[in-house]
């Protein structure tokens, strides 16, 4: 990789996500010259991108949006410009829960079972089997992650989903179990899985594993009491939870690093509960520290999501979401 690269590093600079943070230290200690481009500001900022060797997209939300910021990855592959990691589309999909859901079944992965929930009215209890996590229908980061225990509730976490506008919600089973989180990294061979994480929940989260007990205000883990630590597994458990990860990298067309989560239930039966297209480069967040098992660090990784980007460039304009007038305005 040249020392003269150009890396654009696109994010939303009113989220409290600081990955860009991240890569902008590495670029440093690389050599690299970066750029960094507000997602709010584009497709007006376009421009400022056209001449780098390379996009980080790592957009929280366009515009408030968690569902539109796939637009964002779609604008950037229009421009001819190699971008780290998986195509539009396939954010796209990892973003939609039900449809991510739709597609684990189809590869004969389990996830547990989903009613997506558009109004808080006719809400019966017997419905519902409770406690179950509610979550919007569209996002990433546990953003609106909620354990509810009985219909009012329900109610109330389901009208904060809804007052937001950015679509309906999931309702899915509460797995009480192990918090797990399988990585991965292309590399010139192919998607290697890293190192298996095993996030230790303090007290304070309840045993859900929300976007709070992420991004606390102090630190995304300590302050609740959780940790990342190795996954402490059997050989037979390890070997099918990677089996299913790979399945899971081919099955959703998954490209640069991806980052599987998923709950071992008390029978130690894995159940994934997403899929991330995007996984946070924080320090001391799941992803980097599966790097770190694996003698990776920080710079370390973003040279090779560098290399992987320039590697494998996404075709112009090949499986991009359409951008209406209405989008970008």
């Amino acid at each position: 990789m040249s020392s003269r690269l150009t890396i654009a590093v696109v994010h939303t600079r009113r989220s409290p996500c600081r990955c860009h943070r991240a890569v902008l230290a590495a670029s440093r200690v690389l050599g690299l010259r970066a750029i960094l481009i507000d997602a709010d500001r584009l497709p007006g900022d376009l421009d400022r991108i056209r001449g780098a060797d390379l996009a980080f997209d790592v957009t929280d939300v366009w515009r408030g949006s968690v569902r539109d910021r796939r637009l964002v990855r779609a604008m950037l592959e229009r421009t001819g410009i190699p971008v780290a990691g998986s195509p539009a589309r396939v954010l796209a999909l990892c973003d939609d829960k039900p449809a991510a859901k739709r597609r684990l079944r189809r590869l004969g992965i389990p996830t547990p079972s989903w009613r997506v929930l558009g109004s808080s009215f006719n809400l019966h209890p017997s419905g519902f089997h409770f406690p179950l996590v509610l979550k919007p229908a569209f996002g990433h980061s546990s953003r609106g992650v909620t354990l509810v225990r009985d219909v009012k509730g329900l109610r109330i976490a389901l009208r904060k989903i809804l007052s937001l506008g950015d679509g309906p919600a999931v309702t899915e089973p509460f797995i009480p179990g192990r918090e797990l989180s399988v990585s991965l990294l292309e590399g010139p061979r192919g998607a290697r899985i890293l190192p298996i994480r095993e996030t230790l929940l303090g007290p304070a989260t309840g045993g859900l594993y929300t976007r709070k007990a992420k991004r606390g205000p102090d630190s995304a883990l300590a302050t609740h009491g959780s940790r990342v630590v190795a996954a402490q597994l059997s050989p037979g458990l390890r070997r099918r939870l990677e089996r299913m990860t790979y399945r899971i990298w081919r099955g959703f067309g998954l490209r640069g690093w991806a980052r599987i989560d998923l709950r071992l239930d008390a029978a130690g039966r894995p159940w994934v509960l997403e899929v991330n297209a995007t996984p946070g480069l924080e320090p001391g967040s799941e992803f980097p520290e599966a790097a770190r098992a694996a003698g990776l660090s920080l710079t370390r990784l973003v040279k090779r999501l560098s290399d992987s980007g320039c590697r494998i460039s996404t075709p112009r304009h090949q499986g991009t979401p359409r951008i209406t007038k209405e989008a970008i305005v």
